[in-house]
């Protein structure tokens, strides 16, 4: 009911439209709740597009970063401390961390044992153990 808004009276609005006072009142009560969630609406419309802002800012700032950390995580053991780095001390998720220094999962829950021969870390069937 934008005319009794704008200052025409509501007995103005019954004569123009041919409505009874108690459907003028009626019909602003039900739409007063529609311009309230228009109004709702458009306010997280705005807060939707803050944060596409800042995620976007944040995507560029990763990227920068990412490339001024490059020469650094030239070999796979130096991302794989550095996504261990990540996990460990500041909370990043496995995922989220070997992503970020562009490596595969696999590789960075791999440990190798260096310190045992290598009969032993070949895996053997138990056929393959009997003497021949």
């Amino acid at each position: 009911m934008v005319g009794s808004e704008s200052g025409v009276s509501v007995g103005d609005l019954c004569a123009e439209f041919g409505v009874s006072r108690a459907t003028v009142f009626r019909l602003r009560a039900r739409y007063a709740e529609h311009l309230a969630s228009v109004e709702t609406r458009q306010s997280l419309e705005r807060e939707t597009r803050d944060s596409s802002r800042r995620a976007r800012r944040l995507a560029r700032e990763v990227a920068g970063l990412a490339a001024l950390l490059q020469p650094c995580l030239e070999t796979i053991e130096s991302r794989h401390r550095a996504a261990l780095l990540l996990t460990q001390n500041h909370g990043v998720s496995e995922r989220r961390a070997c992503e970020l220094v562009g490596i595969h999962r696999s590789t960075a829950r791999y440990r190798q044992d260096r310190g045992a021969p290598l009969g032993a870390r070949i895996r053997r069937s138990p056929s393959s153990e009997t003497p021949l």
